[in-house]
C-alpha cells in the first residue's frame, strides 16, 4: 500500500480535529508523522499517522483524557510489535479501560486498569445462535448434527 503523504492541516479539517491539537499530538509523540515541518511547511502524515489521528480522535470522543491515551501509545510501542500501534490493533474502550485485541487474535488484554491481564471476548451473533439452538439437541444425548452420541 502507498503511503503518500497528506498535511495534517488538511486531515484535520477532514476529520474534524483543530491544526494545532494534531501539532500538540505530533510534538509530544503521541502520532508519528512521515516528515516533521516547521512553521506554515506543517508536518506531513501518511495512512498510518490518519490511522493513528483517528484513534486518538475517537479515543478522546470516548472519554479518555490526553494522559490516558499517551499511557496506552507508551505501554503498545513498549510491547514492540508495532510501530505503529494505533493504526495496527483494534481498541476498545471498557468504560475507564482500553483492551487491545491484534487483528489475528480472539483474545484481548487490558492496558489500564489490569495491564497485561486477558479478557475473553465471546461471539455473538450467527455462530451464538447456532450453538443456542443445538443446546437441546446436546441436552438429549445428540451431537450439533442431530445424530446420538455413541
Amino acid at each position: 500500500m502507498s503511503d503518500n503523504p497528506w498535511s495534517a492541516r488538511a486531515l484535520g479539517r477532514r476529520i474534524g480535529v483543530p491544526h494545532s491539537t494534531i501539532s500538540h499530538w505530533i510534538s509530544t509523540g503521541l502520532v508519528e508523522p512521515l516528515r516533521r515541518g516547521r512553521g506554515r511547511q506543517g508536518h506531513d502524515l501518511g495512512i498510518t499517522g490518519l490511522l493513528e489521528l483517528i484513534a486518538v480522535r475517537d479515543l478522546r470522543d470516548a472519554g479518555l483524557s490526553t494522559q490516558s491515551i499517551r499511557r496506552v501509545v507508551g505501554q503498545l510501542r513498549d510491547l514492540g510489535e508495532h510501530a505503529h500501534p494505533l493504526a495496527h490493533l483494534v481498541l476498545l474502550v471498557v468504560g475507564d479501560d482500553v483492551l487491545i485485541r491484534d487483528r489475528s487474535d480472539e483474545g484481548a488484554w487490558s492496558v489500564l486498569r489490569h495491564p497485561t491481564q486477558r479478557v475473553m471476548l465471546f461471539p455473538i451473533g450467527d455462530e451464538h445462535r447456532q450453538l443456542v439452538d443445538a443446546l437441546p439437541d446436546l441436552a438429549s444425548g445428540r451431537g450439533m448434527s442431530g445424530e446420538m452420541a455413541a
